[in-house]
């Protein structure tokens, strides 16, 4: 209940400072130099999963066990705030801005839970599922860059931007209930089970089952292009890729018969990011936007804590993030002309 508080403060003071905007534009200069500050509400949903994983060795070459939390969907409200300083000369800027998103928490689908306990025949053996909460989400990207401006006969000017983002994400999800379908366990040593087979007898399951968290902090170069339309429409692509990752991890099963806490690293990987905007401006002070994006994080691998102690095997965890983002956004221009 706090977080849905906060979500709705913030939503509805930026209506407020939104209620608040003169409706006209205006272009101001200080010293040969043009800024327009900008602010905007957001809407959306996400539709994706988080995913953890146990390796069975370093190369990763093998799963010992993947689990998939569910965000299908998962609806957010956000808000940004973004300024642009233009040489009006040659229109060169730099811009700089800031994104807020809050993720709504509440059932978000289901989390699966699949074991290769029969490590040599790399074989699927177990397989649950579970009812998944979204208890938190938290999206901040922070975009600086530099913004090139080209020309064409018809005075259309094509935006080229280079620009860095600095991400953080922070989840956090909850399971209960479901089902098992667990193979057989023939031999301890070796460790001998026969195959998963969905004709397995489904187990019930009762109560609360696993926790998890993942924290992420990312640090990507990214380009876009903004390519002009219409007056009044314009189209804008932008993609961001980087091995910078870094992300923490908290497993808790909660199972009375297996009540154990997990403390995973990992780090690296690769993150891609494309994204593409849809922007009408009906007044020079108004921009409504529809997007879309897809955040892909894979290969980011780590160490291992169970209990606090420390597992042997280096790199014996990964984890993983992959959603679609698609909302509606509302912005506002704060533009004046003023020579100092």
């Amino acid at each position: 209940m706090r977080t849905i508080a906060v979500i709705g403060v913030f939503v509805i003071s930026t209506g407020f400072f939104f209620a608040g905007t003169p409706a006209h534009s205006q272009t101001f200069t200080l010293k040969n130099t043009a800024f327009t500050l900008s602010t905007e509400a957001k809407f959306g949903a996400m539709y994706g999963e988080g995913e953890e994983i146990v390796y069975g060795a370093p190369s990763g070459a093998k799963y010992l066990s993947q689990l998939l939390w569910d965000m299908k969907p998962l609806w957010y409200a956000g808000s940004g705030l973004s300024l642009r300083i233009t040489n009006p000369a040659s229109w060169v800027g730099l811009f700089t801005g800031l994104s807020v998103k809050f993720g709504i928490p509440g059932r978000t689908g289901s989390i699966i839970d699949r074991d290769w306990k029969d490590y040599d025949n790399q074989y699927l053996t177990n397989f649950s599922i579970h009812d998944n909460d979204t208890q938190k989400a938290i999206f901040i990207d922070y975009d600086i860059g530099l913004s090139i401006p080209i020309r064409f006969k018809r005075a259309y000017t094509m935006n080229l931007n280079l620009f860095g983002r600095f991400s953080w994400m922070e989840l956090a999800w909850y399971s209960r209930d479901g089902y098992k379908q667990y193979g057989t366990l023939i031999s301890s040593s070796p460790e001998r089970w026969t195959p998963w087979d969905p004709s397995i007898p489904k187990t019930p399951l009762s109560g609360p089952a696993i926790s998890y968290s993942q924290v992420w902090l990312i640090v990507s170069p990214g380009l876009a292009l903004d390519f002009p339309v219409l007056d009044w429409f314009s189209i804008g692509v932008s993609c961001t890729a980087s091995p910078l990752i870094y992300a923490a991890a908290e497993d808790h099963h909660m199972s009375p018969a297996n009540n154990v806490q997990f403390n995973d690293y990992p780090q690296g990987g690769l993150l891609l990011e494309p994204h593409l905007e849809f922007v009408f401006s009906p007044r020079k002070w108004l921009d409504l936007s529809l997007y879309a994006s897809y955040r892909h994080i894979s290969g980011a691998k780590g160490d291992s804590y169970k209990n606090n102690s420390p597992i042997k095997s280096a790199d014996s965890i990964g984890a993983g993030y992959h959603a679609l983002d698609a909302g509606l956004s509302f912005q506002m221009n704060f533009q004046r002309r003023k020579q100092l």
